[in-house]
């Protein structure tokens, strides 16, 4: 009955089919399978409950990590930065760096502002080095120009930035296998000369991982955009890219945090405290502990270069 409920809403939505198709597909083979239903229920006392148990609690934990995660990539979207707002440059004469300047690496001093909400701003230096930060798809396509929060937290707490910074999503397409020539998109940011925004691309059949012929594809694509820049960068030393991942904290956003039982008993005060308290106890003790183990996104680093592997962990605090 499922499959005839999910395949005529299919064809409304997907295919484009008129309601009546829909409706007359779902009333012909829905009446059937709730007949069958129906002859079946007989069979609960004798031990078909536990079939329908089984079911029932894979329902219900199916869409309570779909709701997790869910509530978990909005966060992250609500919590994206714009690059300015972070990451400015400044006019004076002490400070050369000029966003979009090929000459920007070269001398003593490379120097970016970090711009943080009550405090003054302070330097951020380049080096010439490489480095991916992997992020999620939605960050990438719905906003060209943010970045999420865990960059933020990466320019706030390291002195120096690599003069080469690429922000990758990993993307699954709805076809077995993509093409190496249409696997990576590169596109530069505008505010700041050297960052980058990349998707890459696998089929639901490739395997996913980033291995150094990917990389390389990558920083061939970003020559091709600023070669003098990408020279600049890459002189003189052998370099082995650096992997950036966000690691966060998960827990439960909390509106009530005390109550007052004399004044709170019979308002909806102590009702919207008691729920929140339920909610946070499923995201902190069973939703984090599983999506901690389930998502370990440097799994799909996987170099044969040992000097490639080099990987670090940005951490910060996300109430869902």
């Amino acid at each position: 009955f499922i499959t005839t409920f999910l395949l005529s809403a299919a064809m409304i939505i997907n295919f484009k089919l008129h309601f009546t198709i829909a409706l007359f597909y779902f009333l012909a083979f829905g009446t059937l399978e709730m007949c069958l239903i129906i002859a079946n229920m007989k069979k609960v006392p004798h031990g078909a409950w536990f079939t329908l148990m089984v079911a029932g609690t894979m329902f219900c934990f199916i869409s309570f990590w779909r709701w997790g995660v869910y509530l978990k990539h909005s966060r992250e979207r609500k919590q994206r930065v714009r690059l300015r707002d972070g990451l400015y440059t400044s006019t004076g004469s002490n400070l050369p760096f000029i966003p979009g300047h090929s000459d920007s690496l070269k001398g003593e001093s490379h120097i970016l502002l970090v711009k943080l909400h009550n405090e003054l701003p302070y330097a951020l230096s380049r080096h010439k080095d490489i480095a991916f930060m992997y992020t999620d798809t939605s960050l990438m396509v719905n906003s060209p120009n943010s970045v999420p929060e865990t960059f933020k937290e990466l320019i706030t707490n390291f002195p120096s930035l690599p003069g080469l910074f690429i922000f990758v999503a990993i993307k699954v397409a709805t076809v077995p296998h993509v093409g190496d020539e249409e696997r990576i998109i590169i596109q530069p940011l505008r505010d700041v000369n050297g960052l980058y925004r990349g998707i890459v691309r696998y089929g639901f059949m490739d395997r996913v991982k980033i291995n150094e012929t990917v990389v390389k594809t990558i920083l061939n694509l970003i020559e091709e955009l600023d070669t003098e820049y990408f020279q600049n960068v890459t002189e003189y030393r052998q370099w082995s890219p650096l992997n950036v991942f966000g690691r966060a904290h998960l827990s439960g956003e909390r509106k009530y945090h005390r109550i007052h039982l004399k004044d709170d008993i019979l308002s909806c005060v102590l009702f919207g405290f008691l729920i929140e308290s339920i909610r946070s106890l499923f995201i902190e003790k069973l939703f984090a502990p599983l999506y901690s183990i389930q998502s370990i996104p440097s799994s799909i680093v996987s170099y044969e270069d040992p000097s490639y592997e080099h990987i670090i962990y940005v951490g910060n605090e996300l109430e869902i």
